[in-house]
């Protein structure tokens, strides 16, 4: 029987082929670090949204809500409309 040459896995297009590889995996690394970071987000805004709602109940003004959050009266106002919104 005739032997087969295995083939070189070592020349460029074998390691442009791993540096392909790499980059993708870290690609991919950085979608999933992406996502998970988006669904804190939001899940970040669905509680600040609640406890505005919550001091806006307990009486508190828009100012004092701006500050707890650190931001302008108008800023804090205006994130409540736009999350009650859908925005």
């Amino acid at each position: 029987p005739e032997e087969v040459a295995m083939p070189d896995h070592s020349g460029p297009l074998a390691e442009a082929k791993r540096a392909h590889d790499e980059a993708y995996a870290r690609a991919g690394a950085a979608a999933r670090e992406l996502e998970e970071a988006r669904r804190a987000r939001d899940e970040a805004r669905s509680l600040i949204h609640t406890a505005m709602k919550c001091a806006r109940q307990d009486g508190m003004t828009w100012a004092q809500i701006g500050a707890a959050i650190g931001v302008s009266a108008q800023a804090a106002s205006q994130m409540f409309k736009r999350y009650a919104e859908g925005r």
